[in-house]
């Protein structure tokens, strides 16, 4: 009997460490961590696929007929709700139910981007390069199917607020390092060094997703297998739904189309990379930033108005622009773009906060996370198309007062939105794990 009890109290011991080791993986500092971690990690070969490598390949002598392909590696990204149901149902026990997809497609980015150290980029290489950043494009959008739904699971309140802040901010930083920070230091230490750095830097991101364990309770396995037709019957899913797809279009006109605006006014490439560079810092930081904050304190909805004023302000100062046919300055451009992409990141923390709230009180939250970030991207791809055509047809005014028209309409929806606790965040709620 001495003996059993001496071996009970070892194993009683051992458990009570694995607990304790659990217990700070599981608790919502680390979990931000590794949500930070794995979203950085997913703009890498976004950055790669729609900011680098298309002009290194096109400085290489590659052909435009190869490069029109380019767009198309983005689709992952607007399909992945396809597959999501498989990313919920599917899982190594032994992993766990997210670590499972993470650790797997983290490692399958890692294949991908080393092996284009060895395609190059020059025409010889071009086709097998953007065979290989299609499939990093691919394996970080099934990634991010765990990811999302890992941050509606585990997390609520202000850390909810706070996933969200990281999701935008990280994946902008990792798309501005992966496009703009390679084509600033590629001359310096050479593709393969851009190249082995961020493989370097895509190995430090797993570390987090490496040493977490999962545990069942804050994770429970759903009843039955995910579907995408048991989303579409929840309560508020076409309202949401047509949020997340309208608010796409809201900061159309701050992306694409002000690009080919300022080429048509004589801006140099250089000087529409650099306002570009100062948009995504004034997003990071200040719109981030300030979501991070206000989301938690006020709620999503009232930051999303806010967010939405901004960028129909930034919008309609590119229109008076238009309008008058002026040349923007350098001031001016900064000053408005700064605006605008405060808003955008202000108004995404807030819309994906949202979406997460729908999603963690069903039991397949990357499935339904992914349905609405699904449409969301479909939604930016029609109106950037759509205020691009107006513009050839009518001219960028039109263009730009898209923009606003479709702000002012989800401007709306968000005044009149369903009165449901299931869409609001509770700013008083703390614990780290589903209620």
């Amino acid at each position: 009997m001495h003996t059993s009890l001496g071996q009970d109290t070892s194993h009683g011991t051992e458990t009570a460490h694995s607990a304790t080791r659990q217990g700070r993986t599981d608790s919502p500092a680390f979990i931000l961590l590794l949500l930070g971690a794995l979203y950085f990690a997913q703009g890498l070969p976004l950055g790669l696929i729609f900011g680098s490598y298309p002009v290194l390949l096109r400085a290489a002598g590659v052909e435009l007929s190869l490069l029109a392909w380019v767009p198309l590696l983005g689709l992952p990204w607007m399909l992945k709700f396809l597959w999501s149901p498989l990313v919920d149902s599917l899982w190594w026990p032994a992993l766990g139910r997210r670590r499972t997809w993470l650790l797997l497609q983290q490692l399958l980015v890692l294949v991908a981007i080393g092996a284009l150290i060895l395609t190059g980029a020059d025409s010889s290489g071009a086709t097998s390069s953007l065979i290989l950043l299609g499939l990093a494009s691919l394996f970080a959008a099934t990634q991010d199917i765990a990811t999302d739904g890992l941050a509606a699971e585990r997390l609520e309140g202000r850390h909810l607020a706070l996933a969200n802040a990281y999701s935008v901010g990280g994946m902008a930083a990792g798309v501005l390092l992966g496009g703009g920070g390679v084509l600033m230091t590629v001359d310096a230490i050479g593709l393969r060094g851009c190249l082995l750095g961020i493989v370097g830097l895509l190995v430090l991101c797993a570390i987090p997703a490496v040493v977490w364990r999962e545990t069942e309770s804050a994770a429970p396995a759903p009843r039955k297998r995910a579907t995408l037709l048991a989303a579409v019957k929840r309560p508020h899913f076409l309202f949401v739904l047509i949020v997340a797809t309208l608010y796409a279009a809201s900061h159309s006109g701050d992306g694409s189309l002000l690009r080919l605006y300022l080429v048509d006014k004589g801006w140099a490439p250089s000087e529409i990379g650099a306002i570009d560079t100062l948009s995504m810092g004034a997003m990071i930081v200040l719109g981030c930033g300030a979501a991070a904050w206000l989301v938690a304190r006020v709620g999503a909805w009232p930051s999303l108005l806010i967010g939405l004023v901004l960028l129909m302000a930034s919008s309609a100062g590119w229109l008076a622009l238009s309008w008058t046919n002026t040349r923007p300055d350098i001031v001016t451009a900064a000053a408005l773009r700064i605006v605008g992409s405060t808003g955008m990141g202000l108004a995404s923390v807030a819309v994906y906060t949202v979406l997460m709230l729908f999603a963690r009180r069903g039991e397949q939250a990357g499935t339904d996370v992914t349905i609405f970030k699904s449409a969301n991207v479909l939604g930016e791809i029609m109106a950037a198309s759509l205020a691009t055509a107006l513009a050839a047809q009518i001219g960028y005014t039109a263009g730009f007062a898209l923009t606003i028209a479709v702000s002012t309409v989800v401007l709306a929806l968000a005044i009149l939105r369903p009165s449901t606790p299931s869409l609001e965040l509770d700013a008083k709620e703390e614990t780290g794990s589903r209620a």
